[in-house]
């Protein structure tokens, strides 16, 4: 573990350590790059093998630094902002030769909340939805004679040759890294993480890994570069069979494209990625999401529910756990928000207003969204009103609440528009009375 001051969190992640430490035969090795608040009083309570770094702006070798001090077989790595909810299943495979000896690498999933918090009785409230990522955090100390050391300088990595077989648990961390983040705290992280990715591009220019990671931080003047070199890497011509390398990157720039508002360039990007690979695995998912927005805001209404539909079959294979899920540490996936089923259950039915499928709308959403007993309630409200006004009331209700499920990105509703006096009119009855529709 690297730290600087982190005191807050490292009184939730040490002590989350505790059964692994005591089940598994281990040691805590921490590393320190400049705290200045209690952090190394804390870390010292739980371990003498804390060490000083002199930050240099290289994530892997303040990383190597500390494994250089471990003397174990595994190395577990961790960051002080992540907390494990349940250890159970690493501390199996660790105490089980039959499981890690023919591993070279483990992974665990880190649950990146947002807007999440932790209580004095240590309990996690998610205020909005998180994300699901495979972390490679687990590896075999030596290899083959060789100690395995972490490369890049930021968002660093093992690298490929030391990983596979490898295992992946279910075993989770909260990661709060994205949790209590201002837009000022925000540009802070960004631009730490530009300075260090300028630096390795000027070593490796042509480095699609780093022009991958530039375009996350959309850093000016490097975004439409990294932009081009990654949809070069993935046109026509290339080796697709390097699925570990390849289909992260297709679902990496299908992702830009939505969000530049480029939903050409993403709808076609996305048919080349079915062309190649079809759509059966946790990467199709996260494309099949982003074609379904693309072809949504593009007005491609019925191409955007045949995807739909394809997204929402991989979704219930994902939760039957039938789902391919073999390349997750290679792209973070949206399917894991909690939201996530709302959401497609809202782009539906905006997709059915859209096409003038009022009635089977309303049937949609009653049976699939609106689920809350205020909203029910509302519902049974309208239809029993009279058969002549329900249609209009009915297109008014939808308007109004399926508006906060378009959370994909803002201002892009395309619902067809009541008049001012159809709203007016709507508004005036008394099942709205109540300030419930806000």
């Amino acid at each position: 573990m690297i730290m600087k001051d982190n005191a807050v969190f490292l009184k939730k992640s040490l002590p989350a350590l505790e059964s692994l430490r005591k089940n598994v035969p281990s040691e805590l090795v921490i590393v320190d790059t400049g705290s200045t608040d209690a952090s190394k009083d804390i870390a010292l309570k739980y371990t003498p093998n804390v060490f000083d770094f002199t930050w240099i702006n290289d994530f892997a070798a303040a990383r190597n630094f500390g494994i250089a001090k471990c003397r174990g077989n595994w190395v577990l790595v961790l960051d002080t902002d992540e907390v494990f909810a349940d250890t159970a299943e690493l501390e199996e495979f660790f105490n089980d030769d039959r499981k890690n000896g023919f591993c070279n690498s483990a992974s665990y999933i880190q649950r990146n909340l947002y807007s999440a918090t932790i209580t004095d009785s240590d309990e996690v409230i998610e205020k909005d939805s998180y994300n699901d990522f495979d972390v490679l955090r687990c590896f075999r100390r030596v290899q083959n004679g060789v100690p395995v050391m972490y490369r890049g300088a930021i968002h660093e990595y093992i690298p490929e040759e030391y990983v596979y077989p490898i295992y992946q648990s279910k075993n989770y961390v909260n990661h709060f890294g994205y949790s209590y983040l201002t837009e000022k705290h925000q540009k802070i992280k960004n631009e730490r993480n530009t300075r260090a990715l300028l630096i390795e591009e000027e070593k490796s220019p042509d480095d699609s890994r780093i022009a991958k990671l530039l375009m996350q931080e959309k850093f000016e003047g490097k975004y439409e570069k990294s932009r081009v070199m990654l949809g070069r890497l993935c046109g026509i011509g290339k080796p697709y069979g390097l699925k570990h390398f390849y289909q992260p990157l297709f679902c990496t720039i299908i992702a830009y494209y939505r969000e530049a508002n480029l939903y050409k360039e993403a709808v076609a990007a996305s048919s080349e990625y079915f062309k190649q690979y079809g759509k059966n695995n946790s990467i199709a998912l996260n494309v099949l999401v982003s074609c379904v927005m693309s072809r949504y805001y593009l007005g491609d209404f019925v191409g955007a529910y045949e995807d739909l539909q394809d997204a929402f079959r991989l979704y219930e294979d994902k939760k039957s756990g039938t789902l391919d899920e073999s390349l997750l540490m290679h792209t973070q996936n949206v399917y894991t928000s909690t939201n996530f089923e709302n959401t497609l259950h809202a782009v539906a039915a905006q997709i059915m207003y859209n096409t003038g499928m009022f009635g089977e709308t309303w049937d949609y959403c009653k049976k699939h969204i609106f689920t809350s007993d205020i909203l029910k309630d509302m519902m049974s409200k309208i239809e029993n009103l009279e058969a002549s006004v329900q249609p209009l009331h009915k297109r008014f209700f939808l308007e109004e609440t399926l508006r906060p499920y378009d959370g994909v990105q803002k201002n892009k509703i395309l619902f067809p528009p009541l008049s001012e006096e159809e709203k007016q009119l709507a508004a005036d009855c008394y099942i709205y009375s109540q300030p419930v529709i806000k």
